[in-house]
């Protein structure tokens, strides 16, 4: 016992017990070392990150509800058209808005059809509505073309078709009776050309025509090559104070018009038929690509 109070002592008085020696060659001035206590278990780390929690599917937006078919008018046509004359001028090319979940923009519908993304009869260019009556199906890629026009008139396209004071004349008179829905007898006529044709009548009384035929003017927009505007269609408000005209121009004519026109031979022609085909939406070829653009412009009578 004695002997082990000793080495207490020799130790440093430590009453702990000691199972090695640090330095024990060095004689009895050697410490002895405890062992290192053990250190508790460890703390459960956080474990691997989980997975995040994917976002749930987005819900899709429902379909559009179609619009309704309009209710037929029992009237006869001489109670539904109100017949006159007028000669007007246009004014603008119509701006694009948003509206209900649509893009809005005047003009009318030249290939009778509804067109989206998903439409390759309509080479995937989405149709617009009209502001007017709410139609849908309108073709008008001349509004969408807007923007780019007026970055090469500087005073504006819309002033620029003013100044033109393009001008003609149409005349309204009912139908004695209806005719596959048509209702109105409609005649148009500018500097010795005369087009006629027939459109249907809404309620509050807009006459909405077709125009078979071709409508050539120059200086629209400066002093290019004559527009040619075929597949003419008119939307004419009641009390002729008021319209839209509209038609399509062949890619291939729009690049003649648009070269000596508004770029003055300062952008290349395949920047030109680039632009023009990325908005072409009638009369799709075989590539599927379309080969004439939709253009409507605003009308007043003066």
């Amino acid at each position: 016992m004695r002997w082990i109070l000793a080495l207490v002592v020799v130790a440093g008085g430590c009453a702990e017990s000691f199972t090695r020696c640090e330095d024990c060659d060095a004689g009895a001035d050697a410490r002895m070392v405890p062992d290192p206590a053990p250190d508790p278990d460890p703390s459960p780390g956080p474990g691997p990150t989980p997975d995040p929690v994917p976002d749930p599917d987005p819900v899709p937006d429902p379909d559009p509800v179609p619009d309704p078919d309009p209710v037929p008018d029992p009237r006869p046509c001489a109670e539904r058209v109100a017949p006159g004359r007028a000669t007007f001028i246009l004014t603008a090319i119509p701006d694009v808005n948003v509206g209900g979940g649509r893009e809005i923009a005047d003009g009318s519908d030249l290939d009778a059809r509804v067109s989206d993304e998903t439409d390759s009869a309509g080479c995937n260019i989405p149709d617009f509505t009209d502001p007017v009556d709410n139609v849908r199906g309108i073709d008008n890629q001349l509004a969408s073309l807007k923007p780019t026009f007026e970055s090469f008139v500087p005073f504006g396209v819309d002033d620029a078709i003013r100044r033109t004071g393009f001008a003609v004349n149409i005349e309204v008179v009912p139908l004695p009776e209806e005719v596959d829905g048509a209702c109105a007898s409609v005649v148009l006529r500018r500097e010795g050309v005369v087009l006629r044709g027939v459109g249907t009548v809404a309620r509050d009384g807009t006459v909405r025509a077709t125009l078979p035929g071709q409508l050539r003017f120059a200086g629209l927009i400066g002093d290019g090559e004559p527009w040619r505007i075929t597949n003419l269609a008119l939307r004419l408000d009641r009390g002729l104070r008021t319209g839209a005209l509209a038609g399509s121009q062949t890619v291939d004519d729009w690049i003649s018009t648009l070269m000596g026109t508004i770029t003055d031979g300062e952008v290349p022609v395949d920047v030109i038929r680039s632009t023009l085909e990325s908005v072409a939406d009638l009369n799709p070829g075989r590539a599927g690509i379309c080969q004439a653009v939709s253009l409507g412009f605003l009308m007043e009578a003066r």
